[in-house]
């Protein structure tokens, strides 16, 4: 299972029992899945959630 955190939320890649499994353990950290990413976005990591690189502007 993977785990993207990137500007507009995040992208969770796996089959659908471990997408739920995973959101069920955070659930017992977090509120809300935004509490999640501010966290993550804060340097307070507690999984293995990969930032997407930043976009670079073509023209």
């Amino acid at each position: 299972m993977k785990i993207h955190l990137h500007n507009q939320g995040i992208y969770m890649a796996g089959k659908a029992w471990e997408i739920q499994r995973k959101l069920k353990e955070y659930s017992k950290h977090y509120d809300s899945v935004a509490d999640w990413i501010a966290d993550e976005r804060a340097g307070k990591k507690k999984n293995n959630v990969i930032p997407f690189a930043a976009k670079k502007s073509t023209k």
